[in-house]
């Protein structure tokens, strides 16, 4: 990757491929893992099944975003844990890769390693905010992700998208950093929702270019994977 010595191998529109212009399907999130969060009454527990065996890595982990319908068990019943539990996916490196489902590829256009001041974190989301030339929407029925381009992309060029301040705090707190609790102030929360503003217009301008008939088409490969477990 461009971005640093530190960030993954990345993810690059080949140098022979055509432009991709914004709103296209660049790939998706691989799945290999399905996991859900919910209040079981004694404060917030999670739970993350990763080829049917709980664990996995979780840096690959993706909550799922929006209120589309969890794809239904082989019987036909819906998956439901609960009034305010929400779903969330994972990609294991470690597995052959996929043509098509390379989201998990994608890194952060920026980082934010040490330092979580309001000052800190704004500086990230300016970085990222330039870099970032792709978000991952919800795409058809859970757990489809889309990686959906935000603007022009040219052959060569790394695809980036932004992680968020939430992550990146994590890991510093999971390295033993001490973590400024002040620093998510008010505008650093504009600066989020503006990311997530991002992510809903492309959502819409991926369904509004592709429609229906790809989501049911992804819908029933899922299936058929489901029903072969």
């Amino acid at each position: 990757s461009k971005v640093s010595e530190d960030a993954g191998l990345g993810l690059f529109l080949a140098d022979d491929a055509q432009p991709i212009e914004a709103g296209d399907i660049i790939t998706f999130y691989a799945v290999h893992g399905l996991g859900y969060a919910c209040d079981d009454g004694n404060g917030d527990s999670a739970s993350l099944f990763f080829d049917g065996e709980e664990g996995g890595n979780e840096d690959y982990v993706l909550n799922l975003l929006g209120s589309r319908p969890l794809l239904a068990t082989p019987s036909g019943r819906p998956v439901n844990f609960g009034d305010g539990s929400h779903f969330m996916i994972n990609a294991d490196p470690h597995r052959e890769r996929i043509s098509g489902w390379f989201g998990q590829m994608i890194n952060d256009g920026a980082a934010l390693l040490s330092g979580s001041t309001e000052k800190d974190i704004l500086t990230y989301y300016q970085d990222t905010g330039l870099a970032r030339n792709v978000v991952l929407v919800p795409f058809s029925v859970a757990p489809i992700v889309a990686s959906v381009a935000t603007r022009r992309v040219v052959p060569g060029e790394e695809l980036l998208t932004s992680y968020g301040c939430q992550y990146w705090l994590e890991a510093q707190s999971n390295q033993g950093l001490d973590i400024d609790e002040e620093g998510i102030t008010d505008n650093v929360l504009l600066q989020a929702r503006e990311v997530a503003m991002e992510v809903m217009t492309g959502a819409k301008s991926a369904a509004g270019k592709y429609g229906e008939k790809e989501g049911r088409a992804l819908a029933s490969l899922f299936g058929a994977a489901r029903d072969n477990l």
